[in-house]
């Protein structure tokens, strides 16, 4: 239709332009057809609110006096607001890695200081004072990067509340913008329930006591888009003053982008898929602070959120943090008129009622706000043909969503040309928001802003407020959970979740996943594999409860296990390795038996397990490498198991401290491990301890060092499989793997390398021991190998060439992922 209209108007077009208008023509039948399905999937989990969800929404009259309170609270709130002038500050970081148990490398942190201030009626002037930003996989130091100067600094703007900022949710109506339905929305009811919860009293420095009653808040339905969390609410006035929340399920990516267009992913290759998928979003905990500012006046103060993605190989962990300070609220200063002319305005926005709304926003009302934005959508909607309008919360979100977007990044730049500011002006928020943003030209001095801590690697608690937070996340329990609604069953293949995979002992392993998601945080899988190697059947069932920062799995399982303290021999990177290079770094027995497991994800990684389980021998039952038909290299022995039962506990830690690829860094793996039971027909009984550490510096401008060392030991009657085994690319590289076993080790690695964690070379050497624990202090010549290796991206991948010394042997190929150094 639009290619219509505008031949309409053309004189005589050629036939290229023909074509042209044939090909728009098709695309926007193509768009009009995806926007049909889009609407359609959209309204199937579109949830009207009936009285039978309103009256099961409220578990007290508490809850739902406070709720109701806390609505009209905010709507007064920002009809009295009048202007603020604020310091903004914000810190995003994202830290890599290639395990799904660590450890995380830093790649990329950001950091913006900036005055904001905001007038009604006249839009927002943001100064940056502060900026820079650094990628250490890549580059030293920090700099000044004009993509990191545009994230949106307001602290808060009339009818968009704070809670959700990082989703860019509103109050007062059912969200049409944002990934999370605001819980605080109206009709929100039919989403969420509702429970009063503690309450505590505190005092203002002017004396002034303050008492918060807080609400749980959990979603009925394990959806991505919903929230589990508390809310504090100040029980004389309504207003919110903090929060705690997260995700009610995590967000698989792939089913998402899907659902907005069908065919975002059928185009990527087919050998590319499985490094990208599964893709998978979880958000650990939002928090929100709010201060309270003449006694009237609840704004944002902190807020933060941090969390986990998958896309996959890679795990990428996120976070960030945001304080604002005020000078002023409701004071005498004024800003000036953003836009000289409303003629100087429509330039920014998508039609002339934009600029009409604008000025009915200026009226003390949220209602305005939200006139503002449905008067942009309607004059944006008029420049465009095609449009489908369905009554649905999530298709009226989507269509402004997509012009948010268009109108948001619409910013107009005036360049240092004579004077010693660079000024971007444009609309934000759909339009309702003008805002001016002036960046000094000089932008060497937002490096060393004093609105910004010493370092872009300095942890920043007191100005981030990080204490606050932590106390704040305490509160998100993992009884905090979205309501029993199993979901649909789905199945995963492939070398998803190593699905496939390929060892000595069972040769190709293969098999099949099935997955479902209860609610109330439940979740369970049963799995399926079979190998060529015998052949042998596997099974697994796995009961969990999970949140954002732990989860605790019951499991039945008769599984292929491995004897490793270090790697992770049975994932399908190994596998690569075991195939290409002829090196299989697993020691591996038979299992079958029933576990509790639990794992804590935050800024450490702590495990815990309890077990009962015959273990047993696991011949190696194939030499099939690359290296062996190259010249007739074999796989080295296996550990050989006796016939084992065995009751035990064990359990983990694992940190890393430091940020900087030049500055101190070190990282620590704390396990142990005790059990009894029989073995060859008699009782036992064994503990293990060990501990590994590395420590890190840079020594000069262009090199850097790194130390570690390890040491370990048990005690009572050990079993073979519970030994340590020295050699290869987490141990002793150049030795082959079990070149030293016993039941204590020590070791030690010493390596100088460049500088520039992007690209590493360097030189290493390890020497370690391994034996019985009584012959410690008769250890003859330990084991030891040197050589040279290079590592990408601060050790995300990583070569090494090594030759064994002692004993001495040939030289060896090693490749490893998330690697130390």
């Amino acid at each position: 239709l639009s290619a219509l209209l505008l031949l309409q108007q053309a004189p005589a077009p050629d036939s290229a332009a023909i074509r042209e208008a044939r090909r728009d023509s098709a695309r926007a039948v193509e768009h009009h057809r995806d926007s049909l399905y889009q609407a359609r999937q959209r309204a199937k989990r579109d949830v009207p609110l009936t009285p039978e969800l309103l009256a099961s929404a409220y578990k007290d009259s508490g809850a739902r006096a406070l709720i109701a309170r806390a609505r009209l609270a905010r709507t007064e709130q920002d009809s009295s607001l009048t202007n603020y002038d604020a310091m903004s500050r914000e810190r995003l970081s994202a830290g890599m890695s290639f395990r799904a148990s660590g450890p995380d490398k830093l790649l990329l942190r950001s950091e913006n200081a900036s005055r904001v201030r905001w007038q009604r009626g006249r839009g927002a002037l943001v100064d940056v004072v502060g900026s820079r930003t650094a990628f250490p996989m890549f580059f030293q130091g920090a700099r000044v990067l004009q993509d990191f100067l545009e994230i949106d600094p307001i602290p808060y703007f009339p009818g968009r509340e704070g809670l959700l900022q990082f989703g860019g949710s509103s109050l007062a109506r059912k969200s049409d913008e944002g990934l999370y339905l605001h819980p605080l929305d109206r009709g929100a009811e039919a989403y969420y329930t509702f429970r009063t919860a503690d309450s505590v009293t505190f005092k203002l420095p002017d004396g002034t006591k303050v008492r918060l009653r807080a609400v749980d808040v959990a979603a009925r339905t394990p959806a991505p888009d919903l929230i589990v969390g508390s809310l504090w609410f100040d029980e004389s006035s309504g207003q919110l003053v903090r929060g705690v929340f997260r995700p009610a399920a995590p967000m698989d990516i792939k089913k998402f982008v899907e659902e907005q267009d069908p065919k975002s992913f059928a185009d990527v290759p087919t050998l590319v898929k499985p490094m990208i998928f599964p893709m998978e979003f979880t958000v650990a905990a939002f928090t929100v602070e709010y201060g309270l500012h003449e006694r009237r006046w609840w704004l944002p103060r902190s807020e933060s959120v941090e969390g986990r993605a998958r896309a996959g190989f890679t795990y990428v962990s996120f976070s960030m943090e945001r304080s604002f300070s005020y000078a002023s609220v409701n004071g005498t200063d004024t800003i000036p008129r953003l836009f000289a002319s409303a003629e100087d305005s429509l330039r920014h926005t998508p039609g002339d009622s934009l600029y009409k709304a604008m000025r009915r926003a200026e009226r003390d009302s949220m209602r305005a706000a939200h006139a503002a934005r449905d008067s942009a959508r309607m004059a944006n909607d008029s420049a465009h043909t095609v449009t489908v309008s369905v009554g649905s919360r999530r298709e009226r979100r989507n269509q402004r969503q997509g012009s948010a977007s268009e109108d948001d990044e619409a910013m107009e730049r005036f360049h240092c040309s004579g004077t010693d500011t660079t000024i971007q002006r444009g609309m934000r928020y759909d339009g309702s928001l003008p805002i001016t943003i002036r960046v000094p030209c000089d932008t060497a001095a937002l490096l060393h802003s004093a609105e910004l801590p010493p370092t872009i690697y300095d942890p920043g608690t007191e100005l981030f407020d990080l204490t606050a937070r932590d106390e704040l996340v305490k509160q998100l329990t993992i009884g905090l959970q979205p309501g029993w609604d199993p979901q649909p069953v789905t199945w995963h293949y492939g070398i998803e979740n190593s699905l496939i995979r390929y060892n000595r002992v069972d040769a190709l392993d293969a098999g099949a996943m099935l997955s479902r998601e209860f609610g109330s945080g439940y979740s369970g899988d049963l799995t399926a594999r079979v190998s060529t190697g015998g052949p042998k059947f596997y099974g697994e069932a796995h009961f969990r409860r999970a949140d954002g920062f732990r989860s605790y799995d019951v499991g039945l399982y008769s599984r292929l296990d491995y004897a490793n303290d270090w790697g992770e021999p049975l994932t399908f990177r190994a596998s690569l390795n075991t195939f290409v290079l002829g090196q299989d770094l697993g020691f591996y027995y038979n299992a079958w038996g029933a576990e509790l497991h639990s794992v804590t994800q935050t800024n450490s990684r702590l495990s815990w397990r309890v077990f009962a389980e015959q273990e047993s021998n696991a011949p190696v039952t194939t030499n099939v490498s690359i290296p062996n038909w190259i010249n007739g290299r074999e796989f080295t022995s296996n550990v050989q198991t006796p016939m084992t039962n065995v009751f035990g506990v064990s359990g983990r830690y694992r940190d890393n401290y430091g940020l900087d690829p030049q500055g101190w860094r070190e990282s620590i793996d704390a396990r142990a491990e005790g059990g009894i039971g029989t073995m060859a027909d008699s009782n036992f009984n064994y503990g293990r301890v060990a501990f590994d550490g590395t420590v890190s510096h840079g020594l000069t401008k262009w090199l850097t060092w790194q130390i570690g060392a390890g040491a370990g030991t048990s005690f009572g009657d050990l079993p073979p499989q519970r030994d340590w085994f020295l050699g290869g690319a987490w141990t002793i590289r150049g030795q082959l793997p079990g070149t030293a076993v016993g039941n204590a080790y020590w070791m030690g690695h010493a390596e100088l390398g460049s500088s520039w964690a992007a690209v590493r070379p360097t030189l290493f050497f390890d020497i370690g021991w391994a034996g019985d624990r009584t012959d410690w202090q008769n250890i003859g010549k330990p084991v030891s190998g040197a050589g040279i290796g290079i590592s990408f991206m601060d050790g995300i991948f990583r070569m090494d060439v090594a030759h064994a010394i002692q004993p001495t042997g040939g030289w060896t190929l090693d490749f490893s992922t998330s690697a130390r150094f």
